[in-house]
């Protein structure tokens, strides 16, 4: 705990039992479904020292020969109790300071730091894990509790700020040699609570999942962001049920070995939620706990404490249905393509293909026969540079074949420009094109008549 004293035999007077804390801090939101704070948050509204000893030679930024440090008994704003030590020496403990359980990397003085494991090493092997008479036994001598505490508290601050911390009392000075000459590197303290793995994606329309809960708790209280559940997404686990409402609050809790999956609408657009778990844990000797505003702490004991964790859902909008045929049996068009211009009378004018020959087909005459329309209903192809056209005449009244143009029939130059096939001017040159072709077709038939009568009265 940080407080400067002139001297050691005064402070050491003060330590045991002093009370460092203040007034209640604003108290927690009511417990949800799993019986924790909403946010997974702690406020500490007092800070004890119930057992401890006066710690000198610490290199501290402000200066002065040491402070006192030991066993911390915390009182959190909804009754909690839980007993820990201090991470760093350097920062004050301020109430109604707003904690959360961490792990290492959040811990700004053991991130990175090569002996944060020999911290937890220290946590699991000395006091109050370990008794103070088992302690003493150790190094041949009779340790008392704050000894003990003063002890456990210097080997701590070495590790945490890789310099000296001595205690006044000479017994707890080398049981602190002694825990930090024989601590070795342990494993982190398995996280409480996890969703695993921490992200999912998919396409809206279909469950996004499984997201796997660990957690040494009874109860999870699973929540999904107020945006996404705005939109319709929900949470379920594996059978189905929902566990999430309108709101995105639990509906029902969730337990240990559980999966969660995110419903995503099928109408829904490119998004993403948040899904959050929330669970009241047994504490666990070196869980970290940190603060913006106070010092990061490591517990030893106490009651339960709420922990969240998160992960994250992220989705693409659902594939778009492809073109459909038009009911009158005509295709749809597609996008990025046009339908060709439509020349007066119905014709339709379709633009050619390098290397082809377009085409004119006569429709049918009045009066229910079949020849050239000249009124516009044929349907003309213009042509591209370098191709021909041609028109072919349909069959003549009577029941026979006129014959087919091959000169006469030949639509203008401009008729095959494709640009003015694009626009109105190529329609009606089209037409145009096609109503000549039929003149000269009639033309000719008449000239044919015309000779062979000519020949059959010269022959009479």
């Amino acid at each position: 705990m940080r407080r400067k004293h002139a001297t050691r035999t005064a402070i050491v007077g003060l330590a045991s039992g002093m009370l460092l804390g203040g007034a209640a801090a604003t108290a927690l939101a009511a417990d949800d479904g799993a019986g924790g704070a909403p946010d997974g948050t702690i406020v500490a509204t007092s800070y004890r020292l119930v057992a401890s000893d006066y710690i000198g030679d610490l290199d501290l930024p402000e200066g002065g020969d040491g402070q006192v440090g030991g066993l911390i008994k915390v009182t959190t704003s909804d009754g909690r109790t839980l007993f820990a030590y201090c991470l760093d020496a350097a920062t004050p403990t301020e109430d109604g300071a707003a904690y959360r359980e961490a792990g290492r990397s959040d811990v700004p003085t053991l991130k990175d730091n090569r002996d944060a494991g020999k911290i937890d090493w220290v946590l699991r092997h000395a006091y109050p894990v370990v008794s103070e008479d088992a302690l003493g036994e150790l190094i041949g001598a009779k340790l008392s509790k704050d000894a003990a505490a003063g002890a456990t508290q210097a080997a701590l601050w070495r590790f945490s700020h890789q310099g000296k911390a001595v205690p006044w009392n000479p017994a707890a000075a080398d049981l602190a040699d002694y825990l930090v000459a024989h601590a070795e590197d342990a494993e982190e303290p398995v996280r409480p609570l996890s969703l695993a793995p921490g992200s999912v994606t998919g396409a809206a329309g279909s469950l996004l999942g499984p997201i796997g809960i660990s957690t040494s708790g009874d109860r999870v209280a699973v929540t999904l962001d107020p945006a996404a559940a705005a939109a319709g997404v929900t949470l379920t686990d594996q059978e189905g049920t929902v566990l999430s409402g309108a709101d995105g609050k639990p509906t029902r809790p969730a337990k240990d070995g559980d999966a969660l999956y995110v419903n995503v609408p099928s109408d829904a657009r490119q998004g993403g939620a948040t899904v959050s778990a929330t669970s009241l844990v047994p504490t666990r000797v070196g869980q970290k706990l940190v603060s913006a505003d106070s010092q990061p702490l490591a517990l030893v004991s106490g009651d339960r404490i709420p922990v969240t964790a998160d992960a994250r859902a992220d989705w693409t909008a659902a594939t778009s249905p492809s073109p459909t045929a038009d009911p009158s049996g005509s295709a749809s068009a597609a996008p990025g393509h046009s339908t060709s211009p439509t020349a007066p009378g119905g014709a339709t004018t379709t633009p050619g293909t390098p290397g082809t020959s377009a085409s004119a087909s006569a429709g049918p005459h009045p009066g229910g026969t079949t020849g050239p329309d000249t009124t516009g209903g044929a349907t003309t192809t213009p042509g591209t540079p370098g191709t021909s056209a041609s028109a072919s005449a349909g069959p003549h009244p009577g029941g026979t074949t006129g014959p087919a143009t091959t000169g006469g029939a030949t639509p203008p130059p401009t008729a095959g420009d494709p640009e003015l096939a694009s626009t109105g001017t190529g329609g009606v040159l089209g037409f145009l094109a096609a109503a000549a072709g039929g003149l000269a077709t009639i033309g000719g038939a008449v000239v044919l008549l015309h000779e062979y009568r000519r020949r059959f009265r010269t022959e009479d």
